[in-house]
């Protein structure tokens, strides 16, 4: 019983934003410090990502890493997916491939320039969707075999 807080708050229905935002961070509160109880440091939050470290004096000679099991790993990657990864789709579909339709249809040297640029930046996130799936499925398989 000792390891229970209770806290008491009073929100009303037109102070749901202020809850929500009471909410979350105690949440990260929680997660920093279930990281801190197992001996990592909080450094810093960076676009979405929460960074953590741990002294080498306090490791037993091995390589430690935050996850502890490949569920947590798969978790993670398919959290990246869908904070990263959908966005660029979304961008590839509604704008770049538009683009490409677009300056093909116009006959300029500045269009041609500009369809090409487009053709690249294509390649480019065709390049990263691509890596990004086949590690994906890499993992996977070497984990549910």
């Amino acid at each position: 019983m000792k390891d229970t807080k209770t806290e008491f708050k009073f929100f009303t229905i037109f102070e749901w934003k202020k809850e929500e935002s009471y909410l979350r961070e105690q949440h990260k509160n929680e997660y920093i410090q279930t990281f801190y109880d197992c001996g990592w440091e909080y450094l810093q939050n960076f676009f979405g990502y929460s960074y953590f470290r741990k002294a080498v004096s306090e490791m037993d000679g091995t390589e430690e890493e935050i996850f502890c099991d490949d569920d947590s790993r798969l978790d993670m990657m398919k959290r990246v997916f869908r904070k990263r990864m959908i966005p660029l789709l979304c961008i590839l579909f509604l704008i770049i491939i538009p683009q490409i339709i677009i300056q093909s249809y116009v006959n300029t040297p500045e269009n041609h320039v500009l369809a090409a640029i487009f053709c690249i930046m294509f390649g480019v996130y065709l390049a990263l969707f691509i890596a990004f799936a086949v590690q994906y499925r890499k993992y996977y398989k070497g984990i549910y075999r």
